[in-house]
Order: structure tokens, then sequence, then C-alpha cells
């Protein structure tokens, strides 16, 4: 009789102490967090090659009896648009593979490309000026180009040229007359991240400047979409 109720006594208290813990409330615990936050900037970069292919370079002015050659400033992949010194008053010439715009952007809407001349053409001796959309024009590259194919001519930008004629500021975007390229998206699933459009241009010598050297600046501006 006496050990049955030692037993009881005993799983009672084993009972208790398990109530005692399950029924003590568990410490409060500490925590914190931190919010963070940030915006894609859209990026557009626009890399530009001259005479970008093998091949480069003036043709055309059949029947002047002058064969035209790229000038000593015109190198491969560098140098200058240069239609040498065998072009000739009333004539047109194409100038093949002029240059390549690279344009690499994050924009998923993609970018515009515009070029304009940062002035008229400037004669070298006297530096009077010749209107440039009466002289240079132009178009994206294709075998099927020639001199007398169809092109835009070029014009005089209404920003503000620097750089010496190099760069121009403008105080908006470009005007939409000077688009010369659309892309639609983001360029950097394309190999190297970029995509590229090459133009010849057409140098039309119908106007009146005199026997010279003459030069011009075309500056390209790339603007995300």
């Amino acid at each position: 009789m006496g050990t049955r109720i030692r037993h009881a006594a005993f799983f009672g208290l084993i009972a208790a102490a398990a109530f005692a813990l399950l029924g003590r409330p568990a410490a409060a615990g500490g925590f914190g967090s931190v919010q963070l936050n940030w915006k894609i900037v859209p990026v557009v970069k626009l890399a530009l090659t001259p005479n970008y292919a093998s091949g480069f370079g003036p043709q055309g002015g059949v029947g002047s009896g002058s064969t035209p050659a790229p000038g000593s400033g015109a190198v491969l992949d560098g140098g200058v648009v240069d239609f040498g010194n065998q072009v000739v008053q009333g004539y047109s010439y194409l100038y093949k593979y002029a240059v390549q715009a690279a344009v690499q952007t994050n924009d998923s809407n993609g970018f515009t490309l515009f070029a304009e001349g940062s002035s008229n053409v400037i004669d070298t001796t006297s530096g009077a000026t010749y209107p440039l959309n009466q002289l240079l024009f132009w178009l994206p590259s294709s075998a099927a180009n020639s001199p007398f194919s169809s092109a835009t001519p070029f014009q005089v930008t209404s920003g503000t040229p620097g750089c010496a004629g190099a760069c121009i500021t403008y105080s908006g975007n470009p005007p939409p007359t000077a688009s010369v390229w659309s892309y639609p998206s983001s360029t950097l699933s394309l190999p190297g991240s970029a995509a590229t459009q090459g133009f010849d241009y057409q140098l039309r010598l119908f106007s009146s400047p005199p026997t010279d050297s003459f030069y011009v600046y075309i500056v390209y501006t790339a603007v995300g979409n």
C-alpha cells in the first residue's frame, strides 16, 4: 500500500514539473530591418569608327578625267573621311564605309542617333562658307549605293558648336530632322552589347565653291528613347 502511494506522489511531481516548464513564456527576442533602395540610370554610349571597312573611300566622277582616291588623312578603322584631291566640280561622288556608329544602352526603349554639321562647309584658304545641305548627304551603307542613290542632306545645327567644331551643345535633344537611325530596345543582349550601323556619304559638287580645300565636322549624338 505504501509503495503505491510513493509512486503516485513521484509521478505527480514529474507532471507538475513538466507543466511548469511548458507553461513558462519564452523570453522576448530582438530584431531589426534595413530597407534598400536604388534606381537604375539609363546609360547611352556612342563610338564612331571612320573608314570602318576594307574598300572605304570615294568613287564616282565618271567622265571627269580624274579617278578619286582616299586622301592621306583616311586610314582603315580611323583617321578622317577624306575625299582626296581628285574630285572635280560638276560631279557627284560616293564615299563608301565612311563611318560606323556603335551604340550601347541599357534603356529598354532603345535610342535615337542624330547627326548634324557644326557649321557649313569651310574653305580652308579664305574661310568662306558654302551650304552644307547642298554639298554633303548621308545614306545607310549598302553594296547597292552609288553616287546617284537617293540620300538625305546634312543640316547645320541650331545648337551651340564647341570643341573647335567637333562637338555640339543642345538645350534639349537634337531636332527630329537630324535623326539618322533609331533602335527600339536595349542593346545589352547583342554581341559586344552594342548595335551598329554604317553610313556612306555623298559629295555633290553641283554648287559653285572655288577650286580649293574644304572641311566640315559632322557631329553624332545618341540619345535614349
